[in-house]
């Protein structure tokens, strides 16, 4: 069901650019997904990702965040040994046709994310709901494009009037995630990344993700 992290794995993804093209021609098929996750209790443990990479990693690499003030950074670095997978994208095994969910990015263990360490252990060690979520997005044909998340980024506070936003520093390859003020943010250069589903009426946007093109530093 849960497997280890495997380079091939991350090296398939889409690109940004490729995953929010797919992304703008792929039905809405979130009140589906967001339905399976009440279902199991899970809507405020975890969410649905855009499955993409903005940059190449090396086989030893990882994508681990870590938490700065009100900011999370995440950095490929081959020193993870203390960082638990926050995000999965699921492949069916051909033989055996069991799912298989591959960690992709991971988070450093202090106590910014305690409240989420706990929330991983209720996703992870739920095979019901990992079975079907899996089942869900196979039948949309949407494994390759969407995957879960924990909700782990409590530590970033998001005032009234915010929204969290992932900019991205190619040169440097570093993400950031920060709290911006919705008037600062031209919407149409933003992308949704991330779904959250706390009530039953709908979902609602977890976080936007603004690419920035070999930039040395990014403000939005």
């Amino acid at each position: 069901m849960l497997t280890s992290y495997k380079p091939d794995v991350f090296d398939c993804l889409e690109h940004f650019f490729t995953a929010r093209d797919l992304l703008e021609q792929a039905p809405d098929n979130m009140t589906e997904l967001g339905a399976i996750i009440r279902s199991h209790g899970l809507q405020k443990q975890v969410g649905i990702c855009l499955l993409h990479k903005h940059f190449d990693l090396s086989n030893n690499e990882r994508l681990v965040e870590e938490f700065d003030g009100n900011n999370a950074y995440v950095k490929p670095t081959a020193e993870y040994g203390d960082a638990i997978p926050y995000m999965w994208k699921v492949e069916q095994n051909q033989i055996s046709g069991e799912w298989v969910w591959f960690p992709l990015e991971f988070v450093r263990v202090t106590e910014a994310v305690s409240a989420a360490v706990e929330r991983s252990k209720a996703v992870v060690n739920n095979s019901n709901f990992l079975n079907e979520i899996a089942g869900k997005l196979s039948q949309l044909g949407m494994t390759g494009m969407f995957g879960i998340s924990i909700l782990h980024r409590d530590a970033i506070k998001v005032a009234e009037g915010e929204i969290l936003v992932e900019s991205t520093d190619d040169a440097a390859r570093v993400l950031t995630f920060s709290s911006v003020p919705r008037q600062n943010v031209d919407r149409t250069t933003l992308t949704q990344t991330l779904w959250q589903f706390p009530n039953a009426e709908g979902f609602e946007v977890g976080a936007m993700c603004s690419h920035c093109t070999h930039c040395t530093h990014c403000t939005h």
